[in-house]
């Protein structure tokens, strides 16, 4: 064992002498014990896999003891450089003291310290869901709230102080608590929670109970404003004993919405940016047991200013001269836009600023006078007018210049009217001829225009030439030219004569001359019967045949005219005639005996163009029939017996 020794030796002779002597001696260790703190670490509430790691060491081992917290967590023998692992899991929030203590059997000890923390980085937090105010002695009123945590432990519940529920709870899981059966007045509920990791909270709300069910709102701050100023709002004020929503309205559109609290809240809402005149303001709000209100009001939003057009200059000019504008100015706080209108047509539309000029061209406008508009708005909606007027005038005379207009023969060809325009503008011309428009267009200054009266038929035919130039000038001519002709229309009829009744192959042939042919009408017995253009000289056969099954005398007239309207015509007749007789023969006839059968009436009849008869007997008519010439004709008689 370690330490310093005493050795006393006694020595007696057999002689009886004594012999002492003492003297010291010392056991020592060279060797040191040591403890190493290998591995410890903080580690998150609950988690698991921490351990402690350290080693022992010593030339003499003997025993060691490891404790967390004053507990004795293992103890042993141990070798030197020993390592020794030990699990720390499971301990709660906070710091923990660890002490490991190991000795040699040279009595050599140490002892080392540490420690460790166990923490939580989540939070207990108490979540209200909603407390039900309410009218005394009504039932089914609740606070309702959840606890969330990792590490759900335990909470309770107080009333103006007084504990009225605890319990352990479940995170997120609401919890229901009765408020039923208070007086009339206002409570404190103050609820506290904590879990596992030694987190709490806690946190407070109140409720009241009404004898009577409210819901007010009210404006506190509404003003009127000037055009385009900012910072002007609404301030209102709703409360309610069931608060629920609300919805704020500006001239009937939704402009804010949300819901409010019990115990009362402002509202603020910006009223910026409306147009000039009033606007209507309207708050409705509910509650919870179905009460509504509504509260209406309104503001202005005026303007000071003026919208004010001012014409500076507005000249007359030339006509067709350039460079000619209007000058003109707009006053106004809040310009705009303006419209510029001549002679009621929109003409320039454009941004302004006050009291700037502008120049507009009135260039390029006909003879007259023309008035010039200006209406000019403001963005707060003023209006201001203008109005003026400006002459286009003109000292150019419009003369239409007749050259050539010539008589000619009909149907020649080449014949024109030969004219010109004279005036400082150029402009438009038509011509007429007996009152319709042969001709139109523009025309330049006395250039010569050829306009082409060909065609035309025999007489006399009125001209009118109509001249405007762009300067609103006008000129008229009016004369005649005359077309002839040389021609006459003389009608032949080359054969007609008698024709036999019946007869076929008979026909009408006829000619007609004229310089100018154009068409003709055949009449026969007044009717007319074929129109036709013909060529000059040409025959013409026209069949009579249809004629000759009618006897008698027929007339033909001819008429026809020329393409100059010379008219011929030309008057005839022909004769249908017929030199056959209609003989009828009795070939049996006689005296028949009483009731006797088979007794007949036998007869023909011979004509060159046979066609019906009729047999009477007794003065009745008893049969009518076609017949051929010659045939025999039998007729009983046996009714007559």
């Amino acid at each position: 064992m370690m330490g310093d020794y005493i050795v006393k030796i006694n020595a007696t002779a057999q002689d009886g002498r004594y012999g002492e002597v003492i003297s010291s001696f010392s056991v020592y260790s060279d060797s040191s014990t040591i403890v190493n703190m290998l591995s410890l670490t903080n580690y998150e509430f609950s988690t698991t896999g921490h351990n402690i790691t350290f080693s022992t060491h010593s030339s003499y081992p003997d025993l060691y003891n490891f404790s967390i917290n004053g507990f004795q967590i293992n103890s042993g023998t141990y070798y030197d450089g020993q390592v020794f692992t030990f699990s720390i899991d499971g301990y709660e929030v906070g710091n923990h003291d660890v002490v490991v203590w190991a000795r040699g059997l040279d009595n050599k000890e140490c002892v080392v310290f540490g420690n460790f923390s166990v923490y939580s980085s989540t939070e207990t937090i108490i979540t209200i869901h909603s407390v039900d105010n309410y009218v005394y002695n009504s039932t089914g009123n609740v606070v309702n709230f959840s606890i969330s945590t990792d590490f759900p432990e335990y909470y309770t519940i107080n009333i103006d102080g007084v504990s009225v529920d605890e319990g352990v709870y479940f995170s997120n899981i609401p919890i229901l608590y009765s408020i039923d059966g208070y007086n009339v007045g206002r409570y404190i509920i103050t609820i506290w929670a904590n879990s596992s990791d030694k987190k709490e909270s806690i946190t407070t709300i109140q409720f009241d109970v009404f004898s009577v069910t409210f819901l007010e709102i009210e404006i506190q701050y509404l003003q009127n404003y000037e055009f385009k100023s900012t910072g002007n709002y609404v301030l209102f004020f709703i409360n309610s004993s069931f608060p629920d929503s609300f919805q704020f309205f500006i001239d009937g559109f939704l402009n804010g919405s949300g819901i409010y609290l019990y115990g009362g809240e402002l509202f603020n809402f910006s009223i910026d940016g409306y147009f000039v005149g009033e606007h209507n303001v309207s708050i409705w709000a509910n509650s919870t047991d179905e009460k509504e209100g509504l509260y209406e009001s309104s503001f202005t939003v005026y303007s000071l200013s003026n919208t004010i057009v001012d014409i500076e200059e507005l000249p007359d000019y030339e006509l067709l001269i350039v460079g000619s504008f209007a000058k003109f100015s707009i006053i106004s706080i809040y310009p705009d836009y303006y419209i510029l209108s001549i002679d009621g047509l929109e003409v320039n539309r454009n941004d302004y600023e006050s009291g700037v000029y502008y120049y507009v061209s009135i260039d390029g406008y006909g003879m007259g006078s023309h008035t010039l508009s200006i209406w000019a708005i403001g963005e707060d909606g003023k209006i201001g007018t203008g109005s003026g007027q400006f002459n286009v005038y003109s000292n150019s005379t419009t003369l239409i210049v007749v050259n050539q207009i010539l008589n000619y023969e009909f149907m020649t060809t080449g014949n024109n009217i030969n004219f010109s325009i004279t005036s400082n503008y150029i402009g438009t011309y038509n011509v007429s001829i007996d009152g319709i428009l042969v001709d139109s267009g523009n025309y330049t200054i006395d250039e010569i225009i050829l306009c082409s009266s060909d065609g035309y038929s025999v007489g006399i035919h009125n001209i009118s030439i109509f001249a405007r130039s762009i300067d609103g000038k006008e000129a008229q001519y009016h004369t005649d030219f005359t077309v002839f002709s040389n021609s006459t229309t003389i009608v032949n009829i080359h054969g007609l004569g008698g024709f036999e009744f019946m007869s076929t192959g008979n026909y009408l042939n006829f000619s007609i001359n004229s310089a100018y042919p154009d068409y003709y009408e055949l009449w026969i017995n007044g009717i007319v019967m074929f129109t036709d253009n013909y060529s000059s000289g040409n025959y013409i056969l026209y069949s009579l045949d249809n004629y000759t099954y009618l006897l008698g005398n027929h007339t033909v007239y001819i008429w026809a005219v020329g393409k100059d309207f010379t008219v011929g015509y030309l008057q005839a007749e022909f004769n249908v005639f017929s030199n056959s007789s209609t003989i009828v023969n009795i070939h049996k006839l006689e005296g028949l005996e009483f009731m006797s059968t088979g007794n007949v009436l036998n007869f023909s009849i011979d004509s060159s163009y046979p066609d019906y008869y009729e047999l009477w007997i007794n003065g009745i008519l008893v049969s009518v029939d076609n017949y051929s010439s010659g045939n025999y004709i039998i007729y009983s008689l046996d009714n007559y017996t």
